[in-house]
This record gives C-alpha cells, sequence and structure tokens, in this order.
C-alpha cells in the first residue's frame, strides 16, 4: 500500500513539474528578445524603404533626432522656415548625434531627415542639418567660439570669426536667417561698447550716437521679427 501511495507521489510531483515547464515555455514566447531588438525606423521612411536600421550597424538614434526635428516650422504652402527657432531645433537635434561621425553614418541621418517632410522642405532640412553638423564639428577645434563675451580680450574678432565659420558651411543665406536675430544683438553691444571707450567723443556726442545705433538696431530687428527665410 505505502509503495502504491509512493508511485502516486511520483507521478503527481512529474505531471507537476511538467506543467510548470509548459507555462514558461509559453511565457518565453510572449517576452520579446531584446538580443533580437532593432531599431524602429520612421513609419515615413518603411513604407518605402522597409529593410530595418539595426543599432548595431550605426552609432546613433534617430529617433531622438526626428523627435527635435519634428518641431521645425513650415508655412501654409509647406514651405520650411528658416528662422532663429530652426536654429534651436537644429541644435538640439545635433545634440543627439554622435562627435564625429563617419561619412556614411551622416549621410544615414541626411537620408532620414530628408523623407521626415514631404516635397522639398525635407530635402532642405536634410541639407541644413548636415552643413550645420559640419559646422559645429569645425567650431569646436578653434577655441573660444562657443564662450563669446563682451568685453573679453579678441572677443569681436573670434565673433566675426564664427560668422565666416557658419557662411562657410551653412551659407549667408541660412545663416542670416538662423543666427541673424542673434548676430545683430551681438553687434549692437559691441557698437555701444566701442562708442562708450571713445576718448574722443564728448558725452553729448556719445549719447546722440548711443541714440542713432538703438535706432538702427530696433530696425533691423524688426525686419528679421516679420521676414523669416523660407524654402524656395
Amino acid at each position: 500500500m505505502l509503495s502504491t501511495l509512493k508511485k502516486i507521489a511520483l507521478i503527481t510531483l512529474v505531471l507537476t513539474v511538467m506543467s510548470f515547464s509548459s507555462l514558461y515555455i509559453e511565457s518565453k514566447r510572449d517576452v520579446p528578445d531584446n538580443s533580437a531588438h532593432q531599431w524602429r525606423q520612421p513609419q515615413s521612411v518603411s513604407v518605402k524603404y522597409p529593410l530595418l536600421i539595426s543599432q548595431h550597424h550605426w552609432p546613433f538614434d534617430y529617433e531622438l533626432v526626428e523627435l527635435a526635428l519634428q518641431e521645425v516650422k513650415l508655412d501654409e504652402e509647406g514651405a520650411l522656415l528658416i528662422d532663429a527657432d530652426t536654429a534651436d531645433v537644429l541644435s538640439r537635434a545635433v545634440a543627439e548625434l554622435p562627435v564625429d561621425m563617419n561619412e556614411n553614418s551622416l549621410q544615414r541621418v541626411i537620408f532620414l531627415t530628408a523623407k521626415g517632410l514631404p516635397g522639398s522642405a525635407g530635402e532642405q532640412l536634410a541639407l541644413i542639418l548636415k552643413n550645420y553638423y559640419r559646422y559645429q564639428q569645425a567650431s569646436k577645434e578653434i577655441s573660444g567660439l562657443d564662450n563669446v563675451k563682451v568685453g573679453e580680450v579678441r572677443s569681436e574678432h573670434l565673433f566675426q570669426q564664427d560668422i565666416a565659420l557658419k557662411e562657410l558651411y551653412m551659407g549667408k543665406d541660412v545663416t542670416t536667417g538662423l543666427f541673424g536675430h542673434k548676430h545683430l544683438v551681438r553687434n549692437y553691444l559691441f557698437s555701444r561698447r566701442k562708442v562708450n571707450e571713445n576718448s574722443d567723443l564728448s558725452r553729448q556726442q556719445k549719447k546722440q550716437r548711443l541714440t542713432e545705433l538703438e535706432g538702427q538696431f530696433k530696425r533691423k530687428r524688426k525686419l528679421f521679427q516679420t521676414s523669416p527665410i523660407k524654402d524656395s
């Protein structure tokens, strides 16, 4: 009798183990395998290019870049607006990319960016992003460009050097659209400092000259606020 009970207990134990094993196998099927996870490219790209891009092959997470670029502005005709807000978007997008990417990786970013917006707006944004990335990489090689302040020795020279570098990589029109207002403010401050430090001018002459500079600044600033550059 005791032997029979032992056999029944053993059979029950085996069945229980088999049951739990079955549940474990089923649960494993429901859990995604992280090692096989692939980066999800934008839906707009997947429609025409269904082959996924693996993080193993591309050293960047484009989803973060795309998240920043979604904030670019288009006009009522779908043209890309190039203004100070666009400069801020580009700065945040480039901050999500690795430093010193090779050309293949950069071209992949540009390809994805071009597909993110319809028509010429996507192509224009992709080109500006590429040139902005290259400008930032070049500017890091020039000491002091990121910390130009009024009053520092050689600050105006470095500021003008930075403008020239931007125009070299992005062209004058795009540079003006992205940074024109910022450059206007900086130039205005430099001009005011020169007047205030000019010992050849009387107090009244300085006051008159500063008033003229302020008027010029306000007129130019109004132009930037009313006439953003568009993608042509």
